[in-house]
């Protein structure tokens, strides 16, 4: 039985570490400290110190000869000064508390459920949430810097709330047989966290009618508890016992001090003092459920413990480095879904204007009572709502409330919303004060991006008028003139944020855009036209027909905008291009999508060539390629109304609408490959064959083409040959464009030279890469690394990833050392090692190839061709180089580094440096096999 927890805290990264106990014995604190002392050796890190209180288990025989066979120290605090280990005691506060809050958060949620007996489960949760969460300030985890090593982000999609319904398909089905038609596929368990023995997406369950905590994988979770209906009756309040079995007799979670103003005391309440307590052990009583696991017990109510325990083992870790200096410990705790009386307080504010984010005022919790949680159904709102206007959420909860102004379009009619059901009452969750500014003279709308599946009654489908004849389209800003009034209104106390602060994943390219950071921007007016160009495209296209939501039969998929600039390469804006892209990564079709594009080695060969035949050579651009491919027939999607569009179709037939997709769209998974299957089959019905080494180097007796994506290059004897070819593909139904001589190719400048040679530059590249390190005004340098290798450091200190992205910077200098500056191919391999956790050192010798690039913005690949088809290949490798670089127990100190090159008529076609895959053991073993590696290369050419 639960009786305890041990806790161990690492001082130099905040890694915390708690191990159950059934006693607080010496054999079960050794136990608790080899589990710690596993974890520590699965993360790469060995305890030396430790330091203690005054318990009577850490001075006993048994503890002191197991340090002792450890070699490790221990230290303890002074008698009474639990100050002296402050560390942990913040720890055992914020592990308490987030355990409370989650516990809590159930009994509101799902109060048949609500048992302290799942105690230890919720203190397991708060403890994976707090190792795992990004500190705000540096993006990096307290595992992270304890381990060394990234978390991978993609895990935080595993994350769910603590005891939500959890539907776990029933094993029958999993194994592959069937079940009567009548019968449930699934059973309802309440999720209790991660498995410590699984993946990330195994989660531990517990089966409320049996009692048992297992391990799950087919599982769909309810975060939302939209699936349960509780009863308003079954929800405790502050002031009912159970809550004071939980917080003590305090109505504080902390203690307050003594010079506390006397407002945060009611007057009709004595002080009362209350001391927290650490991680409290206890008995549970018997549960009304069978079996030795924790279960839940009676409904509605938190039981008192028998026979509570406040006994309590703390331990921190001292390690031997100390904490990074720029690199600060901080306390990353979750937090859980707001409770229904905290979300129907977020309905008013005393200010003249509701501002993003801004903190409403609390209302008392008596004056509104606690709503289901059941969904769908809305209640009537308990404030009066006479001569106010009266917006309604949309049930949705990913939804969002906007206030715009209309764009000023003579194809837009406005709304009235008197006349859409939505505006309706009868209906309202919040209401808002008369004197509200933005409800004067400005239209509501309502956008929706929320995933969901329905199966209902098909009803008829419209494409009468296309998309801008039923849509008004509504930008998210209010236009004041005060720099202090925010761009945005949000209503969104029943979503969760658009974005995650803590997982630091925002781009550092300027020339991309999100929504809201192209409408609050200085150009929001060229946005708004390109926003409405892209829609009228797409309607053009014939892309979609709008049907109501019942004729959904799969998942409806959510869209997104994505803005970006387009430059020339010397950096000029060429224009502002909007782009609204279906969420493909929602998407899980059971087909091939992969799509090949042309490597920068075939159009350095098709350059060659074209200047050995003398040939001409033009660029063209497809407009909305993905949209010239049709969807299989056996392919069914639908789609949620782009943000910023608003249906008059549903002021019609009174019911929500999407977009069944009829053509392939940007951002869906298939999309690439039915584009380029469909244009290589236009190709080749013109005559064209790809070539064995590049599908995407087209080739014909009189013509030339390379393919990425939607730019070709084409290069013939004749220029009316290319007008030809284009009539010809326009009558195929493809909508293209000849964009002019072959001067830029995917960002890079072809510049030709008054002695015939073509000087390859990308000078808008660079100055980007510059300004996004935030180095435009750097000192420039003349070589772009050190003289000795670089090393992983793993004594450095960790880079904090501000003010630049190390794995942003890094890729974007790939790109540009794979395409026209093979000089810096060795630095920039180096730093690209490190990607996955670069140290301060890493970050300096990025910072040398940035400056290095200020020094030679203007150079670039010079194609000097020699009048032959020769083939010739360049390589060379060291031994064992990166010795005394790397640390003398690591096995990548034993291996070489090798590099080739290879031109086609005196012209560089392909490079590479990289470390060989395989350990050599001479300078001679190792030319050999970088000679390998490069004749592979050449051979298929």
């Amino acid at each position: 039985m639960f009786r305890g927890s041990a806790i161990f805290v690492d001082n130099a990264t905040g890694y915390i570490f708690v191990q159950h106990q059934k006693s607080l014995n010496t054999h079960e604190t050794l136990w608790a400290k080899e589990m710690y002392e596993a974890n520590c050796r699965d993360l790469g890190v060995v305890p030396q110190k430790y330091r203690s209180d005054n318990a009577a288990v850490f001075h006993s025989h048994e503890y002191k000869q197991h340090l002792e066979a450890f070699s490790q120290t221990q230290k303890f605090a002074g008698v009474g000064q639990h100050h002296a280990n402050g560390i942990v005691e913040k720890a055992i506060q914020d592990i308490q508390s987030t355990a409370r809050t989650l516990l809590i958060h159930l009994a509101i949620r799902w109060p048949e459920q609500a048992d302290l007996a799942l105690w230890p489960m919720a203190i397991d949760h708060a403890v994976f949430l707090h190792n795992h969460l990004p500190d705000v300030d540096t993006g990096l985890t307290p595992r992270d810097k304890f381990s060394r090593q990234r978390w991978p982000h993609s895990k935080y999609h595993d994350i769910h709330v603590f005891g939500c319904p959890t539907y776990v398909l029933d094993k029958k089905i999993a194994d592959g047989k069937t079940l009567p038609k009548f019968l449930p596929r699934s059973e309802r368990y309440v999720h209790l966290g991660f498995s410590p023995f699984h993946a990330s997406t195994v989660p531990l369950v517990l089966n409320p009618r049996t009692g048992e905590i297992t391990p799950q994988f087919n599982c769909i979770f309810d975060d939302w508890f939209a699936t349960l209906s509780a009863n308003v009756d079954d929800v405790p309040t502050f002031m009912e016992e159970q809550w004071q079995h939980l917080f003590g007799d305090s109505q504080f979670q902390f203690p307050t001090d003594d010079n506390d103003p006397p407002s945060l005391t009611p007057q009709s309440q004595v002080p009362l003092s209350y001391e927290p307590s650490a991680l409290d052990s206890f008995e549970p009583s018997t549960s009304r459920y069978a079996g030795t696991q924790p279960t839940l017990s009676d409904p509605s109510v938190f039981r008192e413990p028998s026979q509570p325990s406040f006994e309590r083992e703390s331990v921190s870790v001292e390690r031997e480095q100390s904490p990074p200096a720029n690199i600060p410990t901080s306390t990353n705790t979750g937090n859980p879904t707001p409770s229904p009386l905290q979300r129907e307080q977020q309905t008013q504010s005393k200010s003249p204007h509701i501002t993003a984010r801004e903190t409403p005022i609390d209302l008392p919790s008596s004056s509104i009572p606690p709503t289901s949680s059941s969904g769908p159904p809305l209640r009537r709102s308990t404030r009066s709502t006479r001569g106010k206007p009266a917006p309604i959420l949309d049930p949705n909860p990913h939804s969002k409330t906007y206030v715009s102004k209309p764009l000023p379009s003579s194809n837009l009619a406005e709304i009235n919303p008197s006349n859409d059901p939505d505006f309706n009452d009868t209906e309202n969750l919040h209401s808002f004060p008369k004197d509200t500014p933005f409800l004067a003279n400005e239209d509501l709308v309502l956008t929706t991006s929320h995933p969901s599946y329905r199966r209902f009654k098909t009803q008829p489908e419209s494409d009468d008028g296309g998309i801008c004849g039923f849509y008004d389209l509504h930008f998210s800003y209010l236009g004041y003139t005060t720099t202090n009034t925010p761009k945005f209104v949000f209503l969104d106390s029943k979503a969760p944020p658009d974005s995650i602060e803590f997982l630091k994943t925002g781009t550092t390219d300027p020339d991309i855009l999100s929504w809201d950071e192209a409408m609050a921007g200085p150009d929001r007016d060229k946005w708004r036209e390109a926003a409405l160009k892209e829609i009228r495209a797409l309607e053009h296209k014939r892309t979609w027909l709008e049907a109501p939501e019942s004729n959904a039969t799969v998942r409806v998929i959510p869209g997104t905008w994505v803005f970006r600039v387009k430059r020339a390469p010397d950096g000029s804006i060429i224009k502002f291009k909007a782009r609204w892209v279906l969420r493909g990564d929602l998407q899980d079709l059971d087909m091939d999508t992969t799509a090949e594009v042309v490597a920068w080695s075939s159009v350095r060969t098709f350059m060659v060539l074209s200047l050995k035949l003398g040939w001409v050579m033009k660029s063209i651009d497809f407009t909305n390629a993905f949209l010239h491919a049709k969807l299989p027939d056996n392919l069914e999607m639908f789609a949620h109304l782009p943000r910023g569009f608003y249906s008059n179709m549903r002021s019609i037939t009174g019911e929500r609408t999407v977009l069944h997709l009829k053509k392939s769209t940007y951002g869906t998974t298939i999309a690439p490959r039915l584009w380029y299957e469909h244009l290589m089959k236009a190709f080749h019905e013109l005559g064209f064959e790809s070539s064995s080494y590049d599908k995407c180097f087209l080739i014909r007796k009189d013509m030339m083409i390379v393919v990425y994506v939607d730019d070709c290059g084409i290069s013939t004897d004749k220029p009316e040959k290319i007008d030809e070819l284009v009539n010809q593909l326009k009558e195929k139904g493809f909508d293209l464009e000849i964009e002019g001589d072959f001067e830029t190719f995917l960002g890079v400048e072809i510049r030709q030279m008054k002695d015939g040679r073509y000087h390859l530059l990308q000078e808008g590249l660079i100055k980007k890469v510059l300004e996004a390190a935030k180095m435009t005004d750097c000192s420039p340098n003349h070589v772009p690394a050190a003289p000795t290798p670089l090393g992983k450091d793993p004594n450095g200190e960790p880079w904090s990833q501000h003010p630049w992205r190390y794995s942003s910077i890094v890729g974007m200098l790939i790109y540009l050392c794979t395409n026209t500056r093979p000089d810096i191919s060795y630095a920039v391999s180096c730093a690209a090692r490190f990607n996955s956790n670069p140290k301060v050192s890493h970050a300096t010798a990025v910072k040398t190839i940035l400056r290095y690039l200020k020094k030679t913005s203007d150079k670039g690949l010079i194609v000097n061709f020699n009048g032959t088809l020769d083939l010739e290949a360049y390589c060379d490798a060291d031994f064992a180089g990166l010795f005394k670089s790397e640390a003398p127990y690591d096995p990548a100190v034993s291996r070489s580094r090798g590099g080739y090159i290879i031109f086609l008529g005196g012209v560089p076609l392909i490079w590479k440096s990289s470390l060989l895959s395989c350990i050599t053991l001479s300078t001679l073993e190792a030319e050999y096999v970088q000679l390998s590696r490069s004749m592979t290369v050449l051979l298929g050419l």
